[in-house]
Formats: C-alpha cells, sequence, structure tokens
C-alpha cells in the first residue's frame, strides 16, 4: 500500500477524497478531505434574563425544615418555567409511571453481568450479552423490591441506603425506596466503617443495600450501632457470604439480591400490593426523596433532603432551557459518576426517568449503560466510553484531563503527514470554538468542513462523536483542557451547582458559553451576588454587575445565593440522635446561602 492510501485508509476516506482540494502550504501544512463551502455562522444568543414575573416567590416566613416527614412548600414563579403551569408539581413516582406507559418497550438499564475480569484489553461484551431492562421491567423490579423494603419492615418516609459501585440494583434500590413513600441515602464507595454507621443512623435506614461482600463486611462491623437497620441485601452475583433469611426486630437479614427479589414474591401479596398502592398514592411533590450527604469537611456529613419537586423541578427547567435544541432525540448515558453525589443521581437516574417520561415524544427514551466497576482505576473506561458512545456525557475536570492525557500521549506518535493535517484540522476546530464564546460572532473558518471531517474520526474512536451535551462540573476546569476538547470538535460546558441546590443552577449552554466562567441562571432560578462581610450592621448587600467580565475586581466580588424551587428543604435533623444533634441542624438553617465562581453580569 502506498503512503496515500496507506493516509487514507487511517483517515477513513478515499484516495480521491484525499486528493480533492489537497495543497501544502509553505509550512507544509495540508489541506484535506471533502470539497466544503462556507457555512453560516453559528446563532450565538444571550444569557436569558429573569423578570419578577420568572422569579420564586418567597413570602414572609421561615423556607427551610429539619423534619423529613414534612410535606415541604413548593416556591413557585408566576410565570415561566417555574411556575405551577410551566412545571407541573410531580412525584418521581409519576414520572417513572410516565416514563413506563409512554416507552415501556424501550431499553432502560444495560449492565455486562457478569462483569468481565481485565484481560488487559477490557473489551466490551457484544450488546446481546448486556443484561437489560425495558422500562416497563425496571419499575416492575421498583415495585417488587419496594414491597421487600416494606415486609423487612421500613415505614412511611423510612430509609433505604446503598452503598457500591454503579449498578441497576443501584436505581432500583433508590426508586423502591421513594415508591414506599421513603426516601434513598447513598453512602460513597469510600466511606470508612464510621461514617457508614453514621448514615445508617442518620437516615434510619432499615435496609441497606451494598456492592459485595466486602462492603457487607463494613456494615456488619458497626451492626451493634446501628439502631434500626433489619436487612442487608448484596447484589454481586459473586456474593459468597452466608445467607440469613430470617427477618425480625432483633435479627439483621443477609441476602443476595437475587434472593430478596424471590423472597419478596414468596411473601403475601394481596397486603403487600395494598400497602404500596396506599403509599405510592400518599407522596406528593414536597415530600423528601433523596438525603444527598455533604462530605463534611468537619464533623459529621450532613444529609441535605431534596423532595420530589426540587429534584423534577430542576430538571424540567434544564430542559426547558437545552432540550429539543442542544438535547434531542433518543439519549444514552453512561453511569460512572458517583450515585451518592448529586451529579451523579442527576445524570444517572433522574435526567433519564424525566426525559423518558415527561420531556420526549412516546417511544423516545434514554437508555443508562453501567461502566465495569474498575474502569476508572485500571484505565479501561475508554473501551466503555467507545462501546456505548453517549449522546449526554457529565465529568470532573479529573476524567477530562485523564482523558486527555492519554489522548496526547497517543498523538505524539504521530508523524509526517498525518501530523501535519491533524495539528492543521485542530487549529481551524479552536478558532471556531474561540469564535462562537459569548460575544463572538460564532463563524466557522475556511476550510472548516474537512477539518472537522479529520477530527469526526478521532471523536468516534473515542466514542464521543453521538455527544449532544458534554458537562464539566463539581471545580474548576482549566482553560488548556477546555481549548485540547475544543481542537477536537468536543465543546465542553462548565455547569455549577451544589447538593444542596438539587444539582445545575447555572451553565453553559452550546449557544451561550464563555470558557472560565461557570455560566448563567436559566431563566426561573434567582442566582444573586451580596456583600455578607458585615451582615450584622448592614445586613446583606446586593451587588451590581461588574463592569468587565473579563476582569472583575476585588470589590465586585461577594457570595452567591440562589433561591427557587431547586434549593433544598434542609438538612436532615433525626430526633433519635438527640436534642444536641436536633439543635445542630437547626443551626444549620443559613445553609441556603451558598458561594461559586460566577460571572456577575447584572441578570
Amino acid at each position: 500500500m502506498g503512503r496515500l492510501e496507506n493516509l487514507a485508509d487511517q483517515l477513513g476516506c478515499t484516495t480521491r477524497q484525499l486528493k480533492i482540494g489537497a495543497g501544502f502550504a509553505v509550512a507544509g501544512a495540508a489541506l484535506v478531505g471533502i470539497t466544503s463551502s462556507a457555512r453560516a455562522p453559528l446563532k450565538l444568543h444571550l444569557p436569558p434574563k429573569n423578570t419578577p414575573d420568572t422569579l420564586p416567590v418567597y413570602p414572609e416566613g421561615q423556607h427551610w425544615t429539619t423534619d423529613f416527614k414534612a410535606e415541604f412548600p413548593i416556591k413557585y414563579s408566576k410565570s415561566g418555567p417555574a411556575s405551577e403551569k410551566g412545571c407541573p408539581p410531580t412525584t418521581l413516582i409519576a414520572v417513572m409511571e410516565a416514563a413506563e406507559k409512554r416507552s415501556g418497550k424501550e431499553l432502560a438499564l444495560a449492565v455486562e453481568r457478569p462483569c468481565p475480569a481485565n484481560d488487559g484489553t477490557a473489551a466490551p461484551l457484544p450488546k446481546d450479552k448486556w443484561l437489560q431492562w425495558t422500562w416497563s421491567q425496571y419499575i416492575s423490579d421498583c415495585k417488587t423490591a419496594a414491597k421487600a423494603f416494606i415486609a423487612m419492615g421500613t415505614p412511611h418516609f423510612g430509609a433505604v441506603t446503598i452503598f457500591g459501585f454503579n449498578a441497576p440494583e443501584w436505581h432500583i434500590s433508590a426508586i423502591g425506596a421513594m415508591l414506599l413513600g421513603g426516601k434513598c441515602a447513598g453512602i460513597y464507595p469510600t466511606d470508612t466503617s464510621e461514617f457508614c454507621a453514621f448514615k445508617n443512623n442518620h437516615s434510619g435506614a432499615t435496609v441497606c443495600v451494598v456492592e459485595d461482600d466486602k462492603n457487607a463486611e463494613i456494615i456488619l462491623s458497626t451492626i451493634k450501632e446501628t439502631k434500626n437497620l433489619r436487612a442487608i441485601i448484596i447484589y454481586s452475583p459473586d456474593s459468597k457470604m452466608k445467607e440469613e433469611i430470617e427477618v425480625g426486630p432483633d435479627k439483621v437479614a443477609i441476602m443476595k439480591w437475587s434472593t430478596m427479589m424471590a423472597w419478596s414474591k414468596k411473601q403475601d401479596q394481596k397486603p403487600l400490593d395494598a400497602e404500596l398502592a396506599n403509599r405510592m398514592s400518599a407522596i406528593k411533590p414536597g415530600h423528601c426523596a433523596n438525603i444527598v450527604y455533604t462530605s463534611g469537611t468537619t464533623g459529621n456529613p450532613k444529609g441535605v433532603m431534596l423532595s420530589h419537586d426540587n429534584i423534577c423541578a430542576t430538571m424540567g427547567i434544564f430542559l426547558h432551557t437545552i432540550g429539543g435544541t442542544e438535547v434531542y432525540g433518543s439519549q444514552r448515558v453512561l453511569s460512572y459518576l458517583p450515585l451518592p453525589h448529586v451529579a451523579g443521581f442527576f445524570a444517572d437516574i433522574g435526567f433519564p426517568m424525566y426525559w423518558t417520561g415527561r420531556f420526549a415524544p412516546a417511544g423516545i427514551s434514554c437508555a443508562t449503560y453501567f461502566a465495569r466497576p474498575y474502569d476508572l482505576k485500571e484505565g479501561t473506561f475508554g473501551q466503555r466510553l467507545a462501546f456505548v458512545k453517549p449522546t449526554l456525557f457529565a465529568g470532573v475536570p479529573r476524567v477530562w484531563e485523564k482523558i486527555q492525557e492519554k489522548m496526547m500521549n497517543v498523538a505524539a506518535t504521530v508523524t509526517g503527514l498525518k501530523k501535519t493535517l491533524s495539528t492543521w484540522a485542530k487549529e481551524k476546530n479552536l478558532e471556531h470554538a474561540t469564535r462562537r464564546q459569548l460575544g463572538g460572532d460564532g463563524g466557522y473558518p475556511a476550510n472548516f468542513g474537512p477539518a472537522d471531517f479529520l477530527m469526526g474520526k478521532v471523536r468516534e474512536a473515542l466514542g464521543m462523536d453521538q455527544a449532544q451535551f458534554c458537562i464539566t462540573a463539581a471545580a474548576p476546569i482549566m482553560r488548556s483542557t477546555l481549548e485540547y476538547f475544543a481542537q477536537l470538535g468536543i465543546h465542553l460546558l462548565e455547569l455549577y451547582g451544589m447538593s444542596e441546590s438539587s444539582g445545575p443552577t447555572t451553565f453553559n449552554s452550546t449557544y451561550c458559553c464563555k470558557w472560565g466562567t461557570i455560566g448563567y441562571a436559566p431563566v426561573g432560578m434567582e442566582v444573586a451576588l451580596f456583600d455578607t462581610m458585615d451582615l450584622k450592621n448592614k445586613g446583606m448587600v446586593r451587588k451590581g454587575p461588574c463592569k468587565d467580565i473579563d476582569h472583575p475586581v476585588e470589590s465586585e466580588m461577594g457570595e452567591l445565593c440562589f433561591r427557587g424551587r431547586n434549593i433544598m428543604m434542609g438538612y436532615m435533623a433525626n430526633p433519635d440522635l438527640g436534642e444536641d444533634h436536633m439543635t445542630e441542624m437547626a443551626k444549620k438553617k443559613q445553609g441556603n446561602i451558598f458561594t461559586g465562581r460566577l460571572a456577575n453580569v447584572g441578570r
């Protein structure tokens, strides 16, 4: 094979395509690929603006609670996407049932089970070898799990904790806990036995669902300190732990997941069905659905109570802003972010459910595929990414940096004409990405088509060729990383939010983006900057917009504060933990003032 044929084969085009328009500049740079014509500039827009009617209405009084049984009042706006009409109040259970009704036969969950060991390649299994759930099968299993949890003694407003890496059973347990009128509470995979015991006690968990025998041993090591726990359920099919099937107030049952599901079906179904139906009908949008534990910089973690409406309204407002234009059609997500974290829960559980049940047309759904537990640790994540080809992908900066490092190592081995073409194509993509920043003209440079064709082959190999929305969040990201992916035609959109604000509260979007900022507040969420340095004498003094968004000065800095339907119910307090605990949680009532990095541009 000659050099031209070899290059064409590497780039995935014909020699004729390679020759068309090809020529060398003085420096030896080449133009390649396919004939191109001038493109109309990308139509950009300024950040949307809230009006008094689209902002949440906060009447006089207290706007937080520590009571996990409370029905939290909803802070509607008068009009717009946060109004009662624009985003009708609902529960995750109603959304789940709508997903089944609209797209019951569509794929909901898929996992490689049993998980193959890393043989050095970690090649993905063929799709027909993945264990799969349709939306109908998904909710059916959620109801079976919910009845098991009830039979194990989980009360209305009770809790189920989940301790392990992402898996379908994690999702099913979380929704099962909500179905019975309770809440799920995630335990981080890295939590110590002391934190596990605290979260089981604080949440009042009756059942703890764990990944494997190791996690089960951690829970058992502090079982005498755990007051309400009645069952430990292990979802790894490789579990070798001896099972204890009997459930009682003075015994802790130990079951494999498959055993629990079979056990649930053997119980007297008539009273369980009636109890489940009664509890489901009693669930209100203002009831707590999820306890998200903060990392706890000092002392024990705080339990952020997110209501059904907190979660659903946040997704509704998010999709009102980007849905249909920036995110559209059938969706796929790759689950790997920790599900106890608000970002993982939003991306892997909330978004697929809301997209399928409330936003997309019937028959159009979102499927969640699961990474292998060792993918990130052993450097095999790329194989899952290339196989799944997610349409929506979220990553913390370190994930993007690791992908960048690996790709740069590969790029360092490329030489000659291929290197020249690659460098030229990256420059064209970066130029376009720069011109689509806030204040730019959205224009495409000359010969962008051939350049994007070349980088499209890179995106395809990476598994990002079908990605519609790529998110970076949870920490600041370096501009060099944003620019690196922009060279490939992958536009990372920085997002900001907290557990206390149900996740995304400000974000960049495809048509309104500025590197180095966390974007803008969508219509329906109120975000403002305040001087809080002298609360005793001056109170909270609102700051005006900065004069130069690229060069803010110290006097324009302040504390970023949020209001809206996305703001948590409050930090949970459990009366069983005593008066000191109740008093401590009540003192956290000012926890709905949060700080962050945002360009203050006067919205």
